[in-house]
């Protein structure tokens, strides 16, 4: 029978505990060796669980300090330098009619912008410091008032990024933009004075004392280093340094959706304005409508919806509406969408006396050459006793977004 002969580490161990027992005084020796083994064992297998408990346990501490206490890192670390570099992510939009807008580079070859910046626009120009470009609008969200712009190979620039961390009361935030069709780029500072909700649509808002302007439309809400909490909006009727953005925190996912589509959107979508799903048709054509185009509201039907609805006959129905509001749009299966909108009619144009009314069903759309046409609607007014609502809420404190237009224009 062989013996087994210690290996080299047990050998080094026992002259290693020898050493420390004649040092130390221990006896019996193997008492020593027993004790490293159990060490050992602990750098192994313990240490390293107690290790990972000590980073989870670290990072939770650590986020909720960064969402309650963030702020002030920020305010040790970013400062004028940070929002310097984010104006140059920022660029003017002109529009023939000489109307004016913003917008801030979100990738290398795309342009976020609010929707009513660029809607019903033609020859509509993006200039980034000297650079000239025609845009071509790849998506559009209506009621978030979103708007993608996709250039065609753009000359080197900065691309904003977005914060993950939410936005918080008191927080100093800045506007970069050019109101009133300023020729260099403007910031304000201000703080977030609320976080709130439209009172139709829910649509998120940072409201804000920073100056908004017209013309500040479409450009970016920044924090103190420089990343963008929001989209500049609208600012209140009759009232001063009350002025809104975008919540960026609320439109992410929908915004990464718009961003995906805009890859596989075609040629001949873009030229017809087909920039975005069913819901946006829909949306475009209560826009057009409200907006009193009433034969390019009409050539969103399909041949069959206008052969059971003749033009005059249709733009009759319509002659007494004033404002058109939608509430919600709600996509339910392919080519249907499930809607809510309210209108207010004037019945008499002579007088003041007005009727609001709400509405709601759902609207069939059907492909025609490949393009969504309003098909069908089976929508019905809701009766004046349930409708619980203040006609204060929609015209007396309407916002007025920063390109002039009031929210029932553009509904």
């Amino acid at each position: 029978m062989i013996d087994q002969q210690p290996d080299r580490i047990e050998i080094y161990l026992l002259r290693f505990s020898d050493y420390i027992r004649r040092v130390m005084r221990i006896d019996p020796p193997g008492k020593l060796v027993k004790m490293f083994k159990i060490l050992g064992l602990f750098f192994v297998f313990v240490l390293p669980i107690l290790i990972i408990a000590v980073v989870i346990i670290a990072f939770g501490v650590s986020t909720i300090q960064e969402y309650n206490y963030g702020i002030y890192w920020d305010s040790l670390f970013c400062g004028p330098q940070k929002i310097s570099k984010a104006t140059r992510s920022v660029v003017k939009i002109e529009n023939k009619n000489e109307s004016h807008g913003s917008g801030f580079w979100i990738a290398d070859d795309l342009i976020l912008t609010n929707n009513h910046v660029i809607n019903f626009q033609e020859d509509t120009l993006v200039v980034d410091r000297g650079h000239e470009y025609h845009p071509q609008v790849v998506q559009t969200d209506t009621l978030m008032d979103l708007a993608i712009l996709r250039i065609k190979n753009p000359e080197k620039h900065e691309t904003l990024a977005w914060r993950a961390r939410w936005p918080i009361l008191a927080e100093e935030v800045y506007t970069l933009g050019f109101p009133e069709g300023a020729s260099e780029i403007n910031i304000t500072k201000g703080i977030i004075s609320s976080l709130t909700s439209d009172k139709f649509d829910s649509t998120k808002y940072i409201q804000t004392d920073a100056a908004i302007n017209p013309g500040n439309s479409g450009g970016p809400l920044v924090d103190i280093c420089g990343k963008a909490l929001g989209i500049t909006s609208s600012t209140l009727l009759d009232a001063q340094n009350i002025g809104f953005a975008i919540n960026a925190s609320h439109i992410q996912k929908e915004l990464a959706q718009m961003i995906n589509a805009s890859k596989n959107i075609t040629e001949e979508e873009i030229q017809k304005g087909q920039t975005g799903p069913e819901t946006e048709i829909i949306a475009k054509y209560y826009t057009t409508l409200s907006k009193g185009d009433f034969e390019n509201a009409y050539n969103f039907y399909s041949q069959d919806l206008k052969e059971r609805k003749p033009f005059k006959t249709w733009k009759d129905s319509y002659k007494n509406t004033f404002i058109i509001r939608l509430k919600l749009l709600k996509k339910i299966s392919s080519g249907m969408v499930r809607i809510s909108f309210m209108s207010i009619d004037f019945p008499n144009k002579d007088e003041e006396d007005f009727v609001i009314k709400e509405f709601q069903g759902i609207w069939t759309l059907a492909k025609e050459d490949d393009l969504w046409k309003l098909n069908r609607s089976e929508i019905e007014e809701i009766p004046l006793e349930k409708i619980i609502i203040n006609f204060l809420q929609i015209y007396g404190t309407i916002r007025i977004n920063a390109a002039g237009a009031s929210d029932g224009a553009r509904i």
